[in-house]
């Protein structure tokens, strides 16, 4: 690798770059380049409860267990798991960079270097990175090539797939059908799945008041929920549905006898007290956990028919994703507007976070100028 490949992948909320290159304030700004819903969980309201001991005490194991739980029944929708195959962490951020280190060292027993890992082509960017840093065999294919690798029993499968369902910035997604083939093929084969769903809490139809309903069924519409097997790994984050990525506070959840090794990597106190505290009340929070997912999903649709003319690549319910060649060009042509959204030159790829319902209109006029600019 070059030097210039250590500098790691460019990121959505970057404003100062904005304000480096085309001025202004930053309350000037409507920033859409991160995928954040635009609603935040009022942490103000709750605050003032904070107990004393989540400042003056290191975390106890009683709080970060009480944490546990609330995760568990939380995210019930995505995966039956007891709490104890949760590892909570700052952030789902922090146990991607020690995912190398663990399923060499705990889980193969054999260098990063003998490790062959596989990721859909342009996803997220921050897996790659760390595995490709760590010295892994990283090979990307398209989806259509996973697809074709799923039905294909010939053909030689990685010692990890890692998927992010729904996808980050194309949107795609996986199938619960998809998933649990996945999961066989590489049973079958000592292969682990690693899904990242940091934005699957925010769909709708699969939280709707906290039943578990998870994902979908291709052959008929039903939904379904994961089941813990040996070989998944699964990450999710709160900082996306509930607008705290400032927060800090991820979960990795998998197989218990690894869930403890992976728990003792990261070392005592991985979690700050007040964020465990803060998480329980936000996840037992279900009257704003519904009327946030129904905010979402209206604004998603407005910004969907706001985009009108454009070509939509994907979407899911905090973030659309347009593509064309010119993508460059659109996102200067809307940041001279003071929007800014997130670039993927490579990709041809633009994704616009969601607005706040009184910034829409400000958008829709900008994203006129860009279907003009098709038009001429």
């Amino acid at each position: 690798m070059s030097e210039a490949d250590f500098c790691g992948p460019q990121h959505g909320g970057n404003l100062s770059r904005a304000l480096a290159e085309f001025g202004g304030r930053a309350d000037q700004w409507l920033d859409l380049s991160t995928g954040i819903s635009p609603y935040s969980w009022p942490v103000e309201n709750v605050l003032a409860h904070a107990p004393s001991s989540c400042w003056q005490q290191l975390p106890d194991q009683d709080l970060y267990q009480a944490t546990q739980s609330a995760a568990a029944d939380y995210y019930a929708p995505l995966l039956k798991a007891d709490p104890e195959q949760y590892v909570l962490a700052s952030g789902t951020q922090a146990i991607i960079q020690q995912l190398p280190a663990f399923f060499s060292g705990c889980v193969y027993h054999k260098p990063v270097s003998e490790l062959r890992v596989w990721l859909m082509a342009g996803s997220y960017g921050e897996h790659s990175y760390r595995w490709r840093k760590a010295g892994a065999q990283v090979v990307e294919k398209s989806a259509k090539q996973l697809r074709d690798s799923l039905q294909d029993p010939h053909v030689g499968l990685p010692d990890i797939l890692l998927l992010v369902n729904p996808d980050n910035p194309s949107g795609e997604s996986w199938t619960y059908d998809e998933i649990q083939n996945w999961q066989k093929r590489l049973s079958d084969h000592n292969g682990w799945l690693i899904l990242d769903c940091a934005f699957a809490d925010s769909n709708a139809e699969r939280f709707s008041n906290n039943k578990a309903e998870g994902f979908s069924d291709n052959q008929n519409g039903t939904e379904h929920t994961l089941q813990s097997e040996n070989n998944l790994l699964l990450l999710t984050s709160i900082g996306k549905f509930y607008g705290l990525a400032g927060l800090r506070f991820g979960c990795c959840i998998l197989p218990r006898q690894w869930a403890n090794s992976l728990t003792t990597q990261l070392g005592p106190w991985p979690v700050s007290g007040l964020t465990l505290w803060l998480a329980q009340q936000a996840f037992a929070d279900h009257t704003w956990q519904q009327q946030n997912r129904q905010d979402i999903q209206d604004i998603q649709q407005q910004l969907i028919e706001a985009c009108k003319g454009l070509s939509v690549y994907g979407t899911t319910p905090l973030f659309v994703t347009l593509h064309s060649p010119d993508v460059e060009q659109w996102q200067q042509k809307l940041a001279q507007q003071k929007i800014w959204s997130r670039c993927f030159k490579q990709q041809n790829l633009l994704r616009l976070g969601l607005p706040q319902q009184n910034d829409l209109d400000r958008l829709r006029r900008a994203l006129t100028s860009l279907t003009a600019d098709k038009t001429e």
